[in-house]
Parts: structure tokens; sequence; C-alpha cells
């Protein structure tokens, strides 16, 4: 769906990039008017590679309408690429899933503060500030540690917090999550996608091998063979990529202090006036109690669910040239047909909008960010009924 443009108070603004109304089985109907959920951000709140029905923001819709009876009316104006606040494009006319700057996350909240259907929401999801830092130095590659916090510092933290002011003050009877940033990588990611076909097939052979050789010697030399081939495969690992996931995790760790840092200074809670983001302040806005109306939602951090781990949370790479290992993400029949729209002379620029989802959580991470928001809000809003984890 194409976010039109058109011009409020003088500025340029777009139209929600998706639109839906949820409401609840006839049997399950209560008396009361809709919630209202309004999305801002970037292409994580979008759900970049997810069929309507599985983005994080429906779930959450969805579990709502469930527990309440009500309908929920959902207005999104993310789309993927977005960036928080830097303005280098111009004005862009793309669907959600296709990578633009601009509108920025920035210019997203002052268009939806301007329209009736998103006036009063009950709930705002928001993100921001990956798209400045650089995707690509944040998955390794190219860029230091050094300039992954540098950046991050820089965008994630000011900007943040200008963001959520804005926010607050144009919605003033809104509960607001900030949707912290996952690891997408760890030192348990495979680059070739360690979900694939491919990797389960080595690793068997592997796994096969190795038990064959060790069941001709006796037990002592098993176990002795055993340590010193692990030891062996982690220098190893070691030597063949050095680091490769240390940008992520200086990107991980310091962009959820910044942005902890933001909402703590937008509550009008301490916030030190270092060049730094400070540690999360004691308040986690993780954490959340009766009448919260800034909270921050991180979801479970294991390494096995970062890029091409066992328990990957992220769309992999689409191989095209190893036919039995497609890996398509759910939108790519869709998104396909609007890059061969857009980059109907830049071969390039379709090859990389068709594979644009790689490492953005897919079902299984949705499902996480719609786990974590909905427990924070059982807490802050007492319905417990939102929350299906045991706590």
């Amino acid at each position: 769906m194409a976010a039109a443009i058109y011009t409020c108070h003088g500025a340029p603004c777009n139209k929600p990039t998706y639109e839906t109304t949820l409401a609840p089985a006839p049997a399950n109907s209560m008396p009361g008017s809709p919630y209202t959920i309004l999305a801002i951000g970037d292409s994580a709140i979008w759900g970049n590679g997810l069929l309507p029905e599985h983005k994080a923001v429906t779930l959450i819709g969805r579990k709502l309408v469930d527990v309440t009876g009500r309908p929920v009316h959902l207005v999104s104006y993310a789309h993927s690429g977005a960036s928080l606040a830097l303005q280098t494009e111009a004005m862009a006319d793309l669907p959600g899933g296709l990578n633009s700057q601009r509108p920025t996350i920035t210019e997203q909240e002052t268009c939806a503060a301007a329209e009736p259907v998103a006036l009063h929401p009950d709930l705002i999801l928001l993100d921001g500030c990956i798209n400045e830092v650089g995707a690509l130095h944040v998955a390794g590659i190219g860029g230091t540690t050094a300039d992954i916090h540098k950046d991050t510092v820089k965008y994630c933290r000011e900007p943040m917090r200008n963001l959520l002011t804005s926010v607050t003050r144009d919605f003033p009877n809104a509960t607001v999550v900030v949707l912290s940033y996952w690891r997408i990588v760890s030192d348990k990611s495979n680059p070739f996608g360690g979900s694939g076909m491919v990797s389960h097939f080595v690793d068997r052979m592997h796994a096969k091998k190795t038990v064959v050789t060790l069941n001709r010697l006796n037990p002592e030399a098993a176990k002795r063979r055993e340590r010193l081939g692990s030891e062996r495969k982690a220098d190893a690992a070691k030597e063949s990529s050095p680091g490769w996931w240390d940008n992520s995790t200086e990107f991980y760790n310091t962009s959820h202090a910044c942005l902890s840092w933001a909402i703590a200074a937008a509550s009008g809670g301490p916030s030190d006036s270092s060049d730094d983001c400070a540690p999360p302040p004691a308040n986690d806005a993780s954490k959340t109690k009766k009448g919260d109306r800034l909270l921050m939602a991180v979801v479970p951090d294991d390494p096995r669910f970062a890029y091409g781990a066992s328990k990957t949370h992220e769309w992999s790479l689409r191989l095209k040239f190893l036919w039995w290992v497609w890996r398509k993400d759910e939108f790519y029949g869709e998104r396909d047909k609007d890059c061969r729209q857009y980059y109907k002379n830049d071969f390039n620029g379709r090859d990389g909008c068709e594979i644009d989802p790689i490492a953005h959580p897919n079902v299984l991470g949705a499902r996480a960010y719609y786990s974590t928001v909905s427990c924070l809000l059982a807490d802050a809003w007492e319905m417990p009924g939102l929350c299906d984890r045991k706590r």
C-alpha cells in the first residue's frame, strides 16, 4: 500500500501505509468505543516480510480485541528505511515495504497528529534510529565498534527524546511503547543462514562422521578427542570471523541504554547531560507498573535467536542459486511486484529490494515483540489477560 503524499499545515505529509479495523466475534462483542493503535517507525514496526496478520502491531491489536471484546482500529505510518529524524533525501511516495528515508519517523508523528482518524490513540508503538546508524554496519559489514557507539549515541539519544516529547504533547492520553532493537548477529550466527537445509545437512554429516570416529576409540580417548576438537573448532571460528558480531553487540547495548535515557528524559526524570548514554535508570521502562505511559519493549535476548542461528527469529538471505534453499519471506510475492514497478530500470536496486527483509524479525520475531508488548500493557492497563507468559 503506497503512502500518498499530501499537504498539511503547509508541509508535506503522508497517508497511513497500513490501516485496518479488527472486530470481535459477534458472540464475544462487548459495548464500548473501539481502541485505536497508532504505529510510527521503520521496517521493524512496519513488519518487513510479514503478512498483515502476522505483523506485531496486528497481533497486539487482535489480543486486545480478544480480551476486551471491543474493536481495535490500527493506523500505521511506519515504512521500511525510515530514519528517526535525519533528512538528506526528498519526500518519497512508496509502499511501506520499500526503503525510503522519508517520511522520517518524526514527520510521521507530525502527520498522524494532524489526522482526525489517529488523533486519539490509546496505544502508540514506535521505534527508530537504526537506519541513521546504518543497518549494514550494525550487521558487521563495515564500520567499527567505536563508529557504532558514536553514531548510536548521536542518532538514538536526543532525536528519540525529541520525538517522545512531541508524542506525549500531541497525544496526551496515549500509552507509548518504544520497541528496542533486537540482537541482529551473535556468536551463534551463520552467515549463510544456519536454519537452512544446506547448513543442516553439513552439520548432520559432520556430527555423523564425528560419532563414527569416536566409537572406534576407548572412552577416555573419546572424551579427550571431543574436548580438543571443541577447543580447535572454537579457535578456528575466532580466527575465521573475529568479532563479526561485535558491531551488533555494541549497537544492541548502546541503543538500549540510549532509548532508556530518552524515555527517562521525556518522562521528566533525571538524565545526565554528558555526550554519552548512561546505563538504563533504576526505574527501567521495560519494567512496568500501573499507569506508566512511556514504556520500552525489550524482547528476550538469546544468541540462538540471532541471524542464521539455530532458533533464529530473523529472515534469512534468499539464495537464488540454490533452488532447494529458497527461504522466501511471507510477503515476497507482493513486494516483488512493487520492486519491479518502482525499480523498473534499476536492476541492482530491484535485487536489493527483493531481499530487503534479511535480518528483520520473522514470524517468531514478531511474536516475541507481541508477547513483550502485551505483557507490558497487562501491567500498565491492569488487564492480566493480555499477557500469555508465566510471570
